[in-house]
């Protein structure tokens, strides 16, 4: 696992990481409501893996996310696989805090097909996720919403 410089903003420790070509990666932050951890796996992406035409135009070996955890006051979330499964050749990642939500940013690809996502979650679910290429970061290329589903 790696851990990143510290970023110190008013009432909030954040972390950020650099995950090139490691199996794993852990992320931690902290702001005055949520205390926040993320970790990440990957595993090389090849053969008949479905993300490997993700992995074009990237660098070599090429590793997909396979698992992404992410606990909140000590609770894990339930992360839905559609969150992260698209994900390969991550770069960097960085928790920040928004009111009483927090937003993981990683970025990952390589040159032109450079990008960056950013989940945004709070204490009880995962909220957003939104894609965006690194050339253009004000301009999302897919946004998806969760919704919280009671079953009664």
């Amino acid at each position: 696992m790696l851990a990143g410089s510290s970023l110190a903003c008013a009432g909030e420790k954040t972390n950020s990481t650099t995950m090139r070509d490691s199996p794993s990666a852990r992320i931690v932050a902290s702001s005055t409501k949520l205390k926040v951890a993320v970790n990440i796996t990957t595993a090389i992406v090849s053969g008949h893996d479905p993300r490997l035409p993700m992995c074009a135009g990237t660098t070599h070996p090429c590793r997909g996310v396979e698992h992404l955890q992410i606990t909140v006051n000590g609770r894990p979330l339930f992360v839905p696989t559609s969150l992260f499964f698209d994900l390969a050749d991550l770069r960097n990642g960085q928790i920040t805090f928004s009111g009483s939500d927090a937003i993981l940013l990683l970025r990952g690809g390589d040159a032109s097909e450079s990008y960056g996502v950013k989940i945004r979650f709070n204490a009880d679910r995962v909220l957003t996720r939104t894609l965006f290429s690194a050339l253009t970061p004000d301009e999302p290329l897919q946004e998806t919403t969760y919704h919280e589903v009671v079953l009664d």
